[in-house]
């Protein structure tokens, strides 16, 4: 875990290479969403989303509508869940490409020209 200063610094240092912000939404020192809108203001296509749990407290729920614009993710989340938002977000997916279809058909193998078996 990092704090703001740190993440902050971090953004900096290494402009481009942070992708996406899971934040938390209540943090000790600052909220998510404060956290959020710093590291923004750092890397204008950073893509922040905040978590909180549903059972948080009504001061959370009043917090967080106040971020209506960010994506959220409800934790606990499965691995499955949190893997699926995240990629919704990321424009990307981890999942492997279905193989292609076979034809049944076998390919001969071709021996290296010159070689002759008796």
């Amino acid at each position: 875990m990092r704090t703001a200063g740190q993440l902050c610094s971090h953004l900096k240092s290494h402009h481009g290479h942070v992708r996406l912000l899971l934040a938390d939404l209540l943090m000790p020192g600052m909220d998510g969403g404060e956290l959020a809108a710093r590291a923004k203001d750092l890397e204008p296509a950073l893509i922040t989303a905040l978590m909180a749990s549903p059972t948080a407290s009504h001061a959370a729920h009043e917090l967080l509508s106040g971020y209506r614009g960010l994506p959220f993710v409800s934790k606990p989340a499965s691995f499955t869940d949190l893997a699926e938002k995240l990629e919704r977000l990321l424009g990307v997916s981890s999942r492997p490409a279905k193989p292609p279809r076979s034809t049944g058909a076998i390919s001969p193998r071709r021996r290296p020209s010159g070689s002759h078996h008796s």
